[in-house]
């Protein structure tokens, strides 16, 4: 197997990782949401992120990227990645390896993702401008603000940056690397071929 990088870019829910899982073995994946702690489970049964281990388990993701290509392995980084910044550090591993890289976007419903989703993303964070107070919605498409409050983040502002994206215009004059979007099992693209077994992800 040749060393090479894939990253996956979509919304949570979107099923980033369902296509990573079926990837060939010996495949590396590098995600942030494997970090021990990042998620818990509350005792209402909700799912919590832990917003202190988001720097270490993206760290830790970037180190699981740059061990897989030392080995010269196919790596695969399932993560948001949502915007061009997420993306840049990975673009520059493949740059100092030497190595083909590919973006790969997968579109998907957003309301459909969100429900599908499992890290407890809530669809919107509002914060009160005046008080200060920050409360979060639960329900897809309920972001009914009241006075001085603002949306902070959330699944909403996730969707916002994703459909936002913006690739660098110079990497079109990266020979290594390429931008694909997976139209869905079947379709007539390489990545999904790959994902079927079909052919190398690569060449």
């Amino acid at each position: 197997m040749t060393a090479q990088l894939t990253i996956l870019r979509g919304l949570p829910g979107g099923g980033k990782s369902m296509h990573a899982k079926r990837a060939r073995p010996g495949t590396v994946i590098a995600s942030a949401d494997t970090f021990p702690g990042l998620y818990s489970v509350d005792s209402e049964g909700l799912t919590q992120l832990d917003v202190t281990l988001l720097d270490p388990a993206h760290g830790a993701s970037m180190r699981t990227a740059i061990e897989g290509l030392q080995a010269g392995r196919h790596v695969i980084v399932d993560n948001t990645n949502l915007s061009a910044e997420e993306i840049l550090p990975y673009v520059a591993l493949a740059q100092a390896f030497r190595t083909e890289c590919r973006i790969v976007t997968i579109p998907s419903d957003p309301e459909a993702a969100f429900g599908r989703q499992t890290h407890g993303v809530p669809y919107a964070v509002i914060s009160n401008g005046e008080t200060g107070e920050v409360r979060k919605t639960y329900t897809f498409g309920d972001v009914d603000t009241g006075e001085n409050e603002t949306v902070v983040g959330g699944y909403v502002s996730m969707i916002e940056r994703f459909e936002a994206f913006e690739a660098p215009f110079h990497w079109d004059y990266l020979p290594w690397l390429r931008q694909l979007t997976l139209d869905g099992p079947g379709e007539d693209n390489e990545f999904a071929d790959w994902l079927n077994g079909l052919i190398d992800p690569v060449g």
